[in-house]
């Protein structure tokens, strides 16, 4: 947490990360998050550009390039989902994730909810308003500590119809969970009644472990691209009362390899 407003360090460092993509990368970009850029002080351009050496060194290359992926991958399945008719966006431990500020016009008509610590929310909801930023009429945000709250008891006070398909992003987060809080969130999305689609990371055991006994070290967290080299991997997953099918990250977002299991519990 950040020991001034107690909001995740990770959020805020993740999301200076994507302003500085914005910044020092060149065209096409892998995201286009212009909201990110002077969010807060560590993400204005000038900050950027006076940490630029170090940016653009192999590692922090690398870091960055996992946190952009990982949002372009989830919002372009997202974009699938809402082709397909789907109008109902959760994201679980949103951080400063900034897609509600710069939503498309294919987004207009989705209900979005945010859910992550309070302390984290408070901290986006004032960079936002110091920023100059609007909140958009259809977000709604829900504050909730994964480690201790019933996300199935959060989600009754949230925007959303639970006989109707929803699109869940999970990003960054699960790593930072115990097995019951994993088992326990999995289990409300298996049973949301018209159908859960999930766009989720998580890391390899092996390297979760080493990630716990660590405990400060971002470059864990990058992303290679492929099962047993990557500490992170991103996934779809599609939940319904009946079964969880997930396509699991190769090279390329997911489209064939798939895997069932019956709901947990």
């Amino acid at each position: 947490m950040d020991q001034a407003s107690g909001a995740s360090q990770t959020a805020i460092r993740v999301a200076a990360l994507r302003a500085a993509h914005q910044i020092l990368n060149g065209e096409p970009k892998i995201l286009l998050d212009p909201v990110s850029v002077g969010l807060f002080p560590q993400a204005t351009e000038s900050a950027i550009r006076a940490d630029a050496e170090r940016l653009m060194q192999a590692p922090m290359r690398r870091i960055r390039a996992n946190f952009v992926l990982r949002s372009r991958f989830a919002e372009d399945r997202l974009a699938e989902a809402v082709a397909r008719g789907l109008t109902q966006y959760l994201l679980l431990g949103a951080g400063l994730d900034t897609f509600a500020y710069r939503q498309p016009d294919w987004a207009q008509a989705l209900q979005i909810v945010e859910i992550d610590h309070p302390a984290s929310q408070a901290f986006k909801l004032a960079s936002l308003s110091n920023a100059g930023v609007a909140i958009p009429r259809n977000v709604q945000f829900l504050g909730i500590d994964f480690a201790c709250d019933s996300l199935s008891t959060k989600l009754g006070s949230a925007r959303l119809e639970q006989t109707k398909p929803v699109f869940v992003s999970w990003l960054g987060v699960t790593q930072y969970l115990s097995r019951e809080a994993l088992a326990a969130t999995l289990r409300t999305l298996a049973d949301w009644q018209g159908g859960a689609e999930i766009a989720v990371t998580y890391m390899m055991p092996m390297l979760a472990r080493r990630w716990t006994m660590r405990k400060h070290a971002p470059l864990n967290a990058v992303s290679h691209g492929c099962r047993n080299s990557a500490p992170t991997s991103s996934a779809t997953c599609c939940c319904g009362p009946a079964s969880v099918t997930w396509s699991s990250c190769q090279s390329k977002p997911p489209r064939h390899a798939t895997s069932r299991a019956e709901p947990m519990g």
